[in-house]
């Protein structure tokens, strides 16, 4: 239609160092030499941005945030690197913010593996080996808290704890549900693991307890992991079964 502006689509292109000229020729706008700026995407001056942290991360969110989509190329990106740095931060803030995860076109192979766009969670995903557990929790003890999934057939429940900022949450997945009390979300969390004593029968029954919040579950058994906190598209699509596959 005549007199009508048309606004192009606008990529930024997120990648380790090394692998930046594989986005050259794809359209997508990286960072180097004020590029997010001069697409104004961000507000951000490149200057401060590129000597303090704090202004990096505010720039990225402001471009990735305004951006139309995301191009993360990730052909040398591994995420057990010891100090992965600002580009695993960048991929964990992709990966727990469900509008920016709706924009990714990631285009490359993870080690020649299928990388599924939701499968970057199942890579960032710590599966926590039960005598860590008291650990984990007393980490936790103060985060929010909710009941984040409910498996009827398999009769398991997901509690996820979780800070605002942080870009990994706890997620307690009890096994074997047989009763619960209590709050389906709370702040100030301080839920314990107490052990039962063997019943008649033998058994030996987990109970998560928070005393302060009035939360009680008791169920068979406890599996932890930490992963990003973003809702996968199908909240069963194999959360709970990857979840008790501990050490």
């Amino acid at each position: 239609m005549a007199g009508v502006a048309i606004r192009a689509a606008k990529t930024i292109g997120l990648a380790l160092e090394k692998d930046l000229r594989n986005l050259h020729g794809t359209g997508a706008i990286i960072y180097k030499e004020a590029g997010s700026q001069r697409a104004g995407l961000t507000s951000v001056d490149y200057g401060r941005a590129a000597l303090e942290l704090y202004w990096f991360r505010l720039s990225f969110n402001e471009a990735s945030t305004n951006a139309d989509s995301i191009r993360f190329d990730v052909s040398s990106f591994d995420v057990a690197y010891p100090q992965p740095g600002i580009t695993s931060w960048e991929l964990s803030r992709i990966v727990a913010t469900p509008r920016l995860l709706s924009k990714d076109d990631i285009y490359t192979q993870w080690r020649h593996c299928d990388l599924g766009r939701y499968r970057i969670r199942d890579t960032m995903k710590t599966m926590i080996t039960p005598k860590e557990h008291g650990p984990a929790l007393a980490k936790w003890r103060g985060a929010e808290a909710k009941l984040w999934l409910f498996h009827v057939s398999h009769n398991r429940m997901a509690i996820q704890l979780y800070r605002k900022g942080e870009q990994e949450s706890l997620y307690i997945v009890a096994l074997g549900c047989e009763r619960i009390s209590g709050p389906l979300q709370w702040d100030h969390a301080g839920i314990l693991l107490r052990t039962e004593q063997p019943n008649h029968r033998g058994e030996v029954r987990q109970r998560l307890v928070d005393s302060h919040a009035g939360f009680e579950l008791l169920c068979s058994d406890v599996a932890m992991v930490r992963m990003p906190p973003a809702v996968p598209p199908n909240p069963f699509d194999g959360f709970f079964m990857s979840a008790i596959d501990t050490p």
